[in-house]
């Protein structure tokens, strides 16, 4: 019994063949706005999905490998190796493709990158609180040191060193301010003391004084009578 001639995958697909083909991305024409294309910048937690997805893909892939693919088709694999490896690689590229744009759509869709991005703004500024809270500030000055604006990841390095030095600062300037009022307490107690020491001084002239008066009148007096 002879084998059966071998078909080229562009004859398959062209006589209408679809046993075995490869679904395609199937792609939507909707009236999205230009605002909605535009990509919004994914923040560390969605880049790490985004490359934990990449990352699964690629070893889903990496199973159908080609030694795999060319042992379902052994009498084909024998009879033509060069174009079942084509074919292998053309349906990998194809499944890859079509898995990222479905990823893609469902992140659009569910506005993934978004909603993690504003998961870790609120992570963000929950730490934050926290580490007023045991910096001892007050509920209005956490209000007024929040940041206002981008979310975490789009700020300038300027301004997230002052987010995360702000705690520490304030802190440092209620020691300072403690520090200040302590300080003055002190010298106003020493100049209180220095004032007193300087009536005494001034008191103690006053009297060396009358008696140095008292025994220059006492020394005229006996010199007269001589």
């Amino acid at each position: 019994m002879e084998d059966a001639p071998l078909a080229s995958p562009t004859a398959a697909t062209s006589n209408g063949d679809t046993n075995g083909a490869v679904p395609q991305p199937t792609t939507t024409t909707d009236s999205t706005s230009p605002a909605q294309l535009t990509k919004p910048i994914p923040g560390p937690r969605a880049q790490r999905f985004l490359d934990l997805h990449t990352l699964a893909l690629t070893n889903t892939l990496r199973t159908l490998s080609l030694p795999v693919f060319m042992g379902c088709f052994p009498l084909l694999s024998a009879a033509a190796p060069d174009v079942m490896a084509a074919m292998h690689s053309q349906l990998t590229s194809r499944l890859e493709n079509f898995a990222q744009c479905d990823f893609a759509e469902i992140l659009r869709e569910r506005r993934v990158v978004e909603n993690l991005n504003e998961l870790e703004e609120l992570i963000r500024d929950a730490l934050r609180r926290k580490k007023m809270a045991q910096d001892g500030l007050e509920g209005e000055e956490k209000d007024n040191v929040r940041p206002e604006g981008a979310p975490g990841h789009l700020q300038s390095p300027e301004k997230l060193l002052e987010a995360h030095l702000i705690g520490t600062l304030e802190s440092a300037r209620g020691k300072l301010n403690a520090r200040e009022q302590t300080l003055l307490g002190e010298n106003a107690r020493l100049f209180e003391g220095v004032k007193g020491q300087w009536a005494e001084i001034e008191s103690l002239a006053r009297g060396v004084e009358a008696l140095v008066g008292d025994l220059e009148g006492a020394n005229g007096m006996f010199g007269g009578e001589r």
